[in-house]
């Protein structure tokens, strides 16, 4: 079955839900990766390698709804149909095409075949993203493709219950939508360390009491309960292991290390007291179910997350707050080890099996058997 995967994460950006699923689903069929080409990105942020198994190519779209004198010229987006329809392969020649945004689904909608079997992986409430949510006309635009997307798919899947509800309330098209959770890609002894993370390493040999992040920083980063960590401890230091797309705040126990491959991603975490969570309250962080915290909880650690709908369900295993007093008792605590993780290794792993992507791709791969 030939499968055109169409994604709005590029390939090299740190691994995530999208790259997960395309390299199972190339276990099991012919599939071809297409990805959005990024603009703005550094080049240092972009450290996922492609892999020779799968066909992974980016394709260009001019960013007319981004410009303020361009984003109501509506027959503009036509040229990036065209430009689109040219780097894609035939739509009518393939047996499934996968949309991983309401974006690339806007690319493709005008020439995607009827009888095309289509599914939609929604990972993320988009249209709370600060670029789109404050962008009236880019907005607008989103909701209408959003529900016709909804009506289109012949398989829709959410990562969270939360974002489920809200993208059927949002559309008003009451329809099945698989939850697929995200979960984690367990490590393995054959782990070797490569030479880029050595430097990293030696520079967290040289800080004590390390509360590490690791992760995309932005706008939702909750750098005030942080900043008011490190003020009433001395002792600590916080350590951010990501891209970033806003300014770090400047403090001399805040430490941000750029980019990790993901390979040494379990060697960092080693160095680190604790893993931390540190999100504002938004829509758009209502909707995450973090990766992360399955990663986190693999290191049998003490972990602190923001509490929301989907971080209880991990409750059993890691310290949740409400704001940044709550943070600093927790973290405070742990400081002087009055607490510790809430599991051990044998308990996390057992966690961590059932919530594989191997174990999420078997529902995902029913789901697909079924159109």
């Amino acid at each position: 079955m030939k499968v055109l995967y169409i994604m709005h994460v590029p390939w090299a950006w740190i691994k995530q839900r999208p790259h997960f699923f395309a390299e199972y689903l190339n276990k099991d069929f012919d599939v071809k990766v297409f990805y959005k080409k990024p603009l703005k990105v550094k080049k240092n942020n972009l450290i996922n390698k492609k892999q020779e198994a799968i066909h992974i190519t980016s394709f260009f779209v001019f960013p007319f709804k981004r410009i303020p004198f361009l984003k109501r010229i509506s027959f503009l987006e036509l040229i990036n149909v065209l430009l689109v329809k040219l780097q894609l392969p035939s739509l009518k020649n393939q047996d499934l095409v996968w949309v991983t945004s309401w974006a690339m689904y806007n690319h493709i909608r005008r020439f995607l075949p009827p009888d095309i079997n289509l599914v939609y992986d929604c990972m993320d409430d988009e249209l709370e993203f600060p670029d789109v949510k404050n962008n009236l006309s880019l907005y607008n635009e989103a909701l209408v493709v959003e529900q016709e997307l909804m009506r289109r798919a012949n398989v829709i899947l959410c990562s969270s219950n939360y974002l489920r509800t809200k993208i059927v309330e949002r559309s008003k098209v009451n329809r099945d939508i698989q939850i697929v959770n995200n979960a984690i890609s367990l490590p393995t002894i054959e782990y070797v360390k490569s030479q880029e993370i050595i430097k990293v390493l030696n520079r967290l040999d040289k800080l004590e009491n390390i509360f590490m992040y690791i992760g995309a920083i932005s706008s939702w980063f909750d750098f005030q309960t942080v900043i008011y960590f490190l003020n009433n401890q001395e002792e600590a230091n916080v350590v951010l292991i990501g891209p970033n797309d806003v300014k770090i705040p400047s403090h001399p126990r805040l430490h941000h290390l750029g980019t990790i491959n993901r390979s040494d991603l379990f060697f960092v975490m080693g160095h680190a007291k604790a893993l931390i969570m540190p999100f504002l309250l938004n829509e758009l962080i209502k909707s995450v179910n973090p990766v992360k915290l399955y990663e986190y909880i693999w290191m049998a650690k003490p972990v602190i997350a923001t509490s929301y709908e989907e971080t209880k369900v991990f409750q059993d295993y890691i310290y949740l707050y409400d704001d940044f007093e709550d943070f600093n008792r927790i973290a405070s605590a742990i400081l002087i080890n009055d607490l510790l993780a809430k599991k051990n290794k044998e308990e996390s792993i057992l966690f961590l099996k059932n919530n594989t992507w191997a174990v999420r791709y078997d529902s995902v791969i029913k789901c697909i058997r079924k159109i």
